[in-house]
């Protein structure tokens, strides 16, 4: 392992450190999918009947047991009741987007991590093969299987950042699609709980 991280050199190691950051961060918004899906959808029902019978501060408690995108969207829904429908999506508008936003944070800089990983491998490659010619034209008599070593090693840090990088990219596309999904059901059951609230 040590001789592998000297041969990558300082690139190598800056690879190996952004991969980390990015794995902390895909695991901690993991967690928060996972929050997301475990929450179950019966206590949206459950509070929808208690809106549709007028009992707004039971289905806004009911919400509020429960800390999720869509319980707190919903909980916003029921606490800025407007009886208009569109003065009440205007009202909610800043509380989706700010939502959203907050679910959907970290994954831009999981994706330019992903994205800058490669190019990382290549700048270490190019620094590689410039030491080993430049070793090459002050050594008077060079032997070919120092040349091949010497390519060898600056090949490393390609190899590392494309290898750290494709999974991290896929963890990224499910997250996304996940993450994506969770956003379309809170907005469903927002418009639901919308229909239920307003009388126009």
């Amino acid at each position: 392992m040590t001789q592998f991280l000297q041969a990558g050199g300082s690139v190598l190691i800056a690879i190996i450190t952004l991969s980390t950051v990015c794995w902390i961060l895909i695991g901690m918004k993991w967690l928060t999918v996972i929050n997301e899906s475990s929450q179950g959808r019966l206590w949206i029902h459950n509070a929808m009947q208690l809106a549709r019978f007028g009992n707004l501060w039971q289905a806004s408690a009911l919400c509020q047991s429960h800390h999720c995108f869509a319980g707190r969207l919903i909980n916003a829904c029921l606490s800025t009741y407007e009886p208009e429908r569109r003065f009440f999506s205007e009202q909610l508008k800043p509380v989706f987007d700010a939502e959203s936003f907050s679910l959907q944070r970290h994954m831009n800089l999981i994706a330019c991590i992903a994205s800058v990983l490669p190019l990382l491998g290549l700048l270490g490659t190019v620094l590689g093969m410039s030491e080993t010619f430049s070793a090459l034209t002050i050594q008077s008599a060079a032997q070919t299987g120092e040349i091949a070593g010497g390519i060898s090693s600056a090949l490393i840090t390609t190899q590392s950042g494309l290898v750290l990088a494709l999974p991290i990219l896929l963890m990224h596309h499910m997250l996304s699609a996940r993450i994506r999904r969770c956003i379309d059901q809170a907005d469903l059951y927002l418009r639901q709980f919308q229909t239920i609230l307003c009388k126009d």
